[in-house]
């Protein structure tokens, strides 16, 4: 597993043209190398329409989720549901059984 930076980059900050926010603090150890990168200006996704970024968020998920697997995951799940739910309801009937 890895983790993909999904928002907010530098790409979507200019595209989006986003305000700044705020400047990066200057009291914090990684400042110097976040400047370097990025510049002084921080950006918060908040700067984002919500649907836009949820838009954003969904691609990337959609890039990487294999849908036919999950599906047949979530498929698997279902049916070992039942399956324990009928277990359950034998080893009840078993045990109502023996106590009678």
């Amino acid at each position: 597993m890895e983790a993909i930076k999904v928002a907010l980059t530098k790409e979507q900050v200019d595209c989006y043209a986003l305000p700044p926010g705020l400047k990066a603090k200057a009291g914090c150890s990684t400042r110097g190398k976040f400047v370097e990168a990025y510049g002084e200006h921080v950006f918060e996704v908040e700067a984002l329409e919500p649907s836009e970024l949820q838009r954003i968020v969904r691609a990337a998920i959609d890039g990487v989720l294999d849908l036919a697997m999950f599906n047949a995951e979530v498929d698997q799940e279902k049916q070992d549901a039942a399956d324990l739910e009928n277990i359950r309801r034998r080893a009840h009937a078993a045990i109502m059984e023996a106590t009678r």
